[in-house]
């Protein structure tokens, strides 16, 4: 169960990480306004008529099958606010311990699922791509298997490189083995710790966590991806505001870029193609 003072210190850390890559993102960017393409989750999708381009702008598929996950994530950290006050009213040890582990569940769930979520992990690498100043990738795609070794190689390995606190804050954060345990049912709560049932000696695996450790694993991956949305459009925003219209590079065929324009949609608050996008 999350605390609510605990949750306000964490999230100045956590929000200055974020800012601290968006910024490196924009200055390290491979060509002009590949920042804003992350901004706008510009993506190649397969070619229905020959007089259109392959590539758009816009949330795409992932993007809004991720959006009622979402929905519940804001209306669930809601609820831990009154679970939190009637638990610290509640004198019964009985229903503090049922209601601990109800919210628990929930937690494990929720943050399974932040881990393994498409548009989270695009989200991540396309930011650690701008960082290494690589050029943006229309076609990112995340792998079905060891997620693990790709969010500890092609991700935080890259902040790491560049010195960056958000690897801190994913280290802190992230645990591929809390995510299994949720996933195949292997784990069990006691009263001062979550035991883990797929605990097999390794080094960098953990027996025990207590419940205070989990509280801030949670809280950090629940901060980190709301602020990452967060700042996408508080970017999007700024950058629309001080520039309508934008150049962006879209690929063409043997390698080359072909420039076309994007203005920004005040009412919608999104860059839009300036004339129908045609290859």
């Amino acid at each position: 169960m999350i605390k609510q003072e605990r949750l306000y210190k964490l999230a100045p850390y956590i929000e200055e990480a974020v800012e601290e890559t968006f910024q490196t993102a924009k200055n390290n960017e491979a060509n002009p306004n590949d920042f804003v393409l992350f901004l706008e989750n510009a993506y190649k999708l397969e070619k229905i008529d020959k007089k259109y381009s392959s590539y758009a702008l816009g949330p795409g598929h992932d993007v809004i099958f991720d959006k009622d996950r979402n929905e519940f994530i804001a209306d669930f950290m809601e609820l831990e606010y009154h679970y939190e006050q009637l638990y610290n009213s509640t004198e019964v040890e009985v229903k503090k311990k049922k209601m601990r582990n109800i919210t628990t569940h929930m937690e494990l769930m929720i943050y399974s699922h932040a881990w393994e979520s498409i548009p989270n992990l695009r989200n991540l690498k396309h930011l650690a791509n701008l960082v290494n100043s690589e050029k943006y990738d229309w076609e990112l795609t995340i792998p079905e298997t060891a997620k693990h070794e790709f969010i500890r190689k092609k991700i935080k390995g890259v902040f790491k490189t560049h010195n960056l606190r958000i690897t801190d804050v994913i280290s802190e954060s992230y645990h591929s083995q809390l995510r299994n345990a949720f996933a195949h049912s292997q784990y069990t709560f006691f009263d001062d710790f979550i035991r883990l049932g797929n605990y097999e000696g390794e080094d960098w695996q953990v027996k025990n966590i207590s419940y205070v450790d989990w509280a801030d694993r949670f809280m950090k991956t629940a901060l980190l991806f709301n602020f990452i949305s967060k700042k996408k459009s508080e970017y999007r925003q700024r950058i629309g505001k001080g520039s309508r219209e934008i150049t962006i590079w879209v690929p063409e065929k043997a390698g080359k870029l072909k420039r076309k324009v994007i203005v920004y949609e005040q009412e919608f608050k999104r860059f839009n193609w300036k004339t129908n996008l045609k290859d």
